[in-house]
């Protein structure tokens, strides 16, 4: 609030405005009734040899009783990035400590519904000498839990280093909306995990 006006202004991805009386009543009567779960999944991407691409798909599910307008997502310490590439609805923004995919006003995540809204890029290297025939080699490494058998790590940190090592995501997430209060939590996910979500999503 602005005390030399009596008005109170909002910042968001499209810059600072004057709140209407309608919307300041509105966000103090609703956040309560907002609420907001962060959901996750594997999508495949590309394949390239013995090397796989998938995006880490980051949903909000509004779980709460009104809808949720401007949602957006924050992550620190890894690179995240707009479910769809160059949509003027989504604006990134960056701090010190991360980005963070930001929707604009225009955006509502109603009741029961779950959007799409970031990813954050990860992948998967084979390795072996069956690895040719990846539907065969995936399997056996499921039916074995052959750990030693695959990287988690994008294509590109494939083609830099031949040395195998992992990057499984870890990361510390920050998730909200205009009228849904902001949420943390710390996106673990280890490389059995990570691979058994990655074969579902192939044979999706």
């Amino acid at each position: 609030m602005s005390t030399s006006h009596h008005q109170y202004f909002r910042r968001g991805s499209d810059g600072t405005r004057l709140l209407e009386h309608g919307e300041i009543k509105e966000l103090i009567l609703l956040p309560q009734q907002a609420k907001l779960s962060l959901k996750f999944r594997m999508r495949w991407t590309s394949k390239m040899g013995y090397n796989f691409n998938f995006d880490c798909v980051l949903s909000l599910r509004n779980e709460g009783k009104v809808s949720v307008r401007a949602p957006f997502i924050k992550a620190a310490g890894r690179a995240i990035s707009p479910i769809v590439e160059n949509d003027v609805a989504l604006k990134m923004r960056f701090n010190q400590n991360g980005a963070g995919v930001y929707a604009d006003r225009g955006i509502l995540v109603h009741v029961e519904d779950e959007l799409d809204l970031a990813i954050i890029k990860t992948g998967m290297q084979l390795h072996g000498a069956d690895a040719y025939d990846a539907n065969f080699f995936i399997q056996k490494i499921l039916d074995e839990k052959l750990l030693s058998n695959f990287s988690i790590r994008t294509v590109d940190e494939s083609r830099n280093s031949p040395n195998a090592f992992d990057r499984p995501i870890d990361v510390e997430l920050s998730f909200g909306g205009e009228n849904a209060s902001i949420q943390n939590l710390r996106l673990e996910l280890d490389k059995w995990e990570t691979f058994q979500m990655m074969a579902t999503a192939l044979k999706g």
